[in-house]
């Protein structure tokens, strides 16, 4: 189902809480010479996004897929099935499918937070789930 191309523009959760480090839920669209597209996906085990089926029509701009846009959007990122959403901060979200490159932002977060009982706790079931 990835013969398209799809990015993540946005994540569900509302990022005005101390909920870091965690996987966020991604708006996937799909994006084409018509514009913009929402799609329903699934999300595989461990952690794997499967585009399922398109939501919608298409739309010129991204504001224009959200009638009422209550999410929290972010520069458009190209995904694949195998990309991991993680937010490490209000401005640290990262779209990757390498395990490496995740677990070492992880850690860089981690050192800048380390003062934090929760956000270590938080980065130990984070780590956890970008390993398995």
């Amino acid at each position: 189902m990835l013969d398209n191309e799809f990015y993540v523009v946005g994540v569900y959760e509302n990022l005005q809480h101390d909920i870091f480090p965690t996987h966020l839920s991604p708006i996937i669209v799909e994006r084409t010479e018509l514009g913009f597209r929402r799609w329903h996906y699934k999300i595989l085990s461990p952690y794997g996004i499967e585009p399922m089926k398109p939501i919608g029509e298409f739309h010129e701009t991204l504001i224009g897929l959200f009638p009422y846009p209550s999410y929290s959007f972010i520069e458009p990122r190209k995904v694949t099935i195998k990309s991991q959403i993680v937010g490490f901060s209000h401005k640290e979200i990262f779209v990757e499918s390498n395990r490496l490159f995740m677990i070492y932002n992880l850690l860089k977060s981690v050192l800048r937070n380390y003062k934090k009982f929760n956000y270590l706790k938080r980065a130990k079931f984070t780590l956890f789930n970008i390993i398995t």
